[in-house]
């Protein structure tokens, strides 16, 4: 491992050939930086909201979604918060995290040409006061880098590690107690049988594709509990076939790019496309995690460090105060769109519950973000999605949805974090034509019993109301 944003000596990192032959060829360097990075740092899958968005768009929505899943979950990005990315690739979701937030970034990733496109793209953009670049392997990390970070973020990397064990029990290793664990990866869907991976394996040279499931309890194995987690794959199909097109049409400017080359990944990507469109096959999904007390490595296990102070063990390894279990987690309301009204309804659309891009951002919803509806006129309540409509005041009622609802009704929104403490839920009050007439958080309340909503005033004598 070397650092090439400075000057520490080499350290032997684990057998990568697969890893460098895929991405660190001067052919398959200018084939992601064209076809998925569209020319940016943002080399990995995008979030796609609609099919007009372009490919440099669709990326960069992916680290935002990343980010706000992780500010969902508690985790802060400011001046002075230390992030480890792990298979950095080009940087661009160290870049955009450093300029929005400030924090310092070290982007930990093996190959070289991609580590000085990073470098100088930082440089270019007035970063490299705050981006570090080191050449190395996310399943042996310096020794020093004990408790050094208080983030550790990964976008679509780790999928690489045959030794995904390693890498939580590193991950762990060098984060501070109570850091946190953000990724999004490609896995293996829950129903995938081996035929079905099969292609895509291929096509990414890895060994081991697990579940979210199995990444949660490699996670938990190393101390590091999730908090919340984000399926994403959805966007998989679009973002291949993205990739086919655009294989078609820059095809004339990957002058380094063989056509067998070009051939052999077009073919691949269809392969990919037909087992997601005929069944369950690989998955990408997202997770915030966070970790309780100190765990290190011995060999290729995750071992407990007892209670030292602080100071060095003995063993080699520094100790940290050590807490017996991960902080309990509960679910609370974050997000909540009270009394929206239904503009429209469509049984035969796919799912979700579509809003007003200006509404969800007025309660803090991301889109495809699990919610639940709760129908004020007749009692309905079901979980689904939320899907972002470019229509002002619009709220659509979609698939089995629709049945639960009319055109008219009033209707609450909400979504939910899974954390150790509450943080106050972003509340929006709709009036007429679903406009917000009014914002505000929900605090824990002082006194006992008090609503932070008005009651309804109590019936009169005659049947109406009284005033309060």
């Amino acid at each position: 491992m070397s650092k090439t944003n400075g000057a520490s000596p080499p350290l032997t990192a684990p057998p990568t050939d697969a890893v460098l032959e895929q991405y660190d060829t001067a052919e398959s360097a200018q084939f992601y930086s064209v076809i998925m990075g569209d020319d940016t740092a943002h080399v990995h899958y995008g979030v796609f909201s609609s099919p007009s968005d372009t490919t440099r768009q669709a990326a960069a929505a992916t680290t935002t979604a990343l980010r706000t899943l992780a500010e969902d979950g508690g985790v802060v990005f400011r001046r002075g918060v230390r992030v480890l990315d792990l298979g950095a690739g080009n940087g661009g979701a160290a870049h955009a995290l450093a300029a929005a937030t400030g924090c310092s970034v070290t982007c930990l990733n093996l190959c070289g040409r991609q580590n000085a496109a990073n470098e100088a793209a930082a440089e270019a953009a007035g970063l490299s006061s705050l981006i570090t670049v080191v050449t190395g392997s996310f399943e042996a990390l310096p020794a020093e880098w004990t408790a050094a970070f208080d983030v550790v973020w990964s976008q679509d990397a780790i999928v690489h590690s045959s030794s995904k064990g390693r890498v939580w029990a590193e991950a762990a290793r060098v984060l501070v107690p109570g850091g946190h664990v953000v990724l999004s990866d490609i896995m293996a869907a829950p129903a995938a049988g081996g035929e079905a991976l099969a292609a895509f394996k291929e096509r990414l040279h890895v060994e081991e594709l697990l579940t979210l499931d199995g990444y949660e309890a490699g996670l938990r194995g190393a101390g590091v509990a999730t908090l919340r987690t984000r399926d994403l794959s959805g966007h998989l199909v679009p973002n291949y076939r993205r990739m086919l097109r655009r294989i078609g049409s820059e095809r004339a400017r990957l002058t380094l790019c063989s056509d067998a080359y070009l051939d052999n990944y077009a073919a691949l990507l269809r392969d990919n496309i037909k087992v997601l469109c005929e069944g369950e096959a690989q998955a990408w999904c997202a997770l915030v995690a966070r970790k309780g007390g100190f765990v290190a490595t011995t060999g290729d296990a995750a071992a407990v460090v007892a209670p030292a102070n602080g100071v060095p063990n003995g063993s080699g390894v520094t100790a940290a105060p050590w807490a017996p279990s991960p902080t309990p987690v509960k679910r609370w309301v974050s997000s909540k769109l009270h009394g929206v009204k239904v503009t429209r309804k469509s049984v035969a659309y796919h799912g979700s519950v579509g809003v007003s891009r200006t509404l969800l951002a007025a309660a803090g919803i991301t889109e495809y973000e699990a919610v639940d509806v709760v129908n004020l006129s007749n009692g309905a309540r079901w979980t689904t999605y939320a899907l972002g409509m470019d229509e002002e005041g619009a709220f659509s009622l979609n698939g089995g949805g629709a049945r639960l609802g009319e055109v008219g009704d009033a209707c609450v929104v909400m979504s939910y974090a899974d954390a150790p403490t509450y943080v106050p839920a972003r509340v929006a009050i709709l009036g007429g034509g679903n406009v917000v007439v009014d914002e505000f958080a929900y605090e824990h309340q002082k006194d006992a019993g008090k609503s932070p909503l008005p009651t309804e005033a109590p019936k009169g004598a005659d049947g109406g109301t009284t005033a309060m």
